[in-house]
């Protein structure tokens, strides 16, 4: 694929996220609007709009192009969105199609989490779907930081890359508003939130035997289909 070459200097700095074809947005400017009325006419010359357009409608919400390629509760057993996909079509600036095989391989990798719009448009994604049980649990477990909130999240530290792939569990720390002495207070707490591959009884067995300290109970737990 050949670069844009500029006669200007000024226009010789490319920033690639102007080039992003989707809707991520910058304040209340988006830089699909800011690609149109700079780098993407040059770039895709004629066929900037029609494209631009086309891959809106394959990946609207920017899923396996963007930075964080697709992280998911899943990722431990399956990995992520762009560890799942196995062909793409990318059009070039030439108006050639282009496949897995024909773009080859640095291509491929490169539009799977590092801004597909900075090489090409992606007209379509093959996608490896994964089966997944008909059941999940899923928990939400809150602790105050200031009681036994940081001794868990140190404990959680130790044992989340020893759980088994199919469960996941997440530690925010956010902040809260509470009561004290002087009144109304900031507090920090921590949400643990999981997401299991099975049944709840399975989830309990499992916490259990190895993050007993957290209490998860039956009553915390929720599966759904």
């Amino acid at each position: 694929m050949e670069p844009y070459v500029s006669n200007s200097p000024r226009a010789a700095y490319l920033n690639y996220r102007d080039l992003d074809l989707r809707i991520n947005q910058q304040g209340n400017y988006s830089s699909y609007r800011q690609a149109i009325m700079t780098w993407g006419t040059k770039y895709f010359k004629s066929n900037f709009q029609r494209l631009a357009k086309a891959t809106h409608q394959i990946d609207p919400n920017n899923f396996f192009t963007n930075e964080q390629s697709g992280i998911g509760t899943m990722m431990r057993k399956y990995g992520l969105a762009a560890d799942n996909i196995i062909d793409a079509n990318l059009v070039d600036p030439n108006g050639t199609i282009l496949n897995r095989k024909t773009m080859e391989e640095d291509v491929f990798w490169a539009i799977r989490g590092g801004g597909g719009a900075s090489f090409g448009v992606i007209s379509a994604w093959k996608v490896r779907l994964v089966r997944v049980s008909s059941l999940v649990t899923v928990f939400k477990i809150h602790k105050r930081l200031d009681q036994e909130g940081v001794e868990l999240v140190h404990n959680w530290q130790y044992i989340a890359s020893k759980l088994p792939e199919g469960l996941f569990i997440r530690v925010l720390i956010q902040q809260i508003d509470g009561i004290g002495r002087q009144g109304n207070v900031k507090l920090l707490e921590v949400l643990f939130n999981s997401l299991f591959l099975g049944l709840k009884s399975d989830l309990i067995s499992l916490m259990n035997a190895n993050f007993p300290e957290l209490g998860l109970k039956m009553e915390d737990c929720t599966e759904m289909s």
